[in-house]
């Protein structure tokens, strides 16, 4: 009986950091998908607009982050045809479970970039 408490408790923490760190990067798959989404618009509208700003939030809010914890960035703010349009966005990911914040620290900065051509001919 004592093995397997012993065990058991081995295995929950082995448990609680896998499932952190899915956490993690499934957080990061829906920061690239809204990075993606934004410099997808921001091609067809030819910068930085307010469709490209609300098209990443909402991308964001349906993948359960809230917009408060990132940072939009789009350069340059107008851009000519076939000029090149890039997107980033930085999350600062806070980890659930107390044992990851203990050894990998409290947050982790994610950061993606998407470059796409400007197709607006205005």
């Amino acid at each position: 009986m004592v093995e397997f408490v012993l065990v058991f408790f081995l295995l929950m923490i082995i448990m609680f950091t896998i499932i952190d760190f899915g956490i993690m990067l499934n957080r990061r798959l829906i920061v690239a998908s809204a990075a993606r989404e934004g410099s997808r618009i921001a091609a067809v509208e030819g910068g930085a607009k307010e469709a490209v700003f609300n098209r990443i939030e909402e991308q964001l809010v349906a993948g359960g982050i809230e917009s408060r914890l990132i940072d939009i960035n789009i350069h340059p703010q107008k851009a000519a045809y076939s000029d090149p349009i890039k997107v980033e966005i930085s999350y600062n990911h806070e980890f659930i479970t107390p044992l990851v914040r203990r050894f990998a620290g409290s947050h982790i900065l994610i950061q993606v970039g998407f470059v796409t051509r400007s197709e607006n001919v205005k």
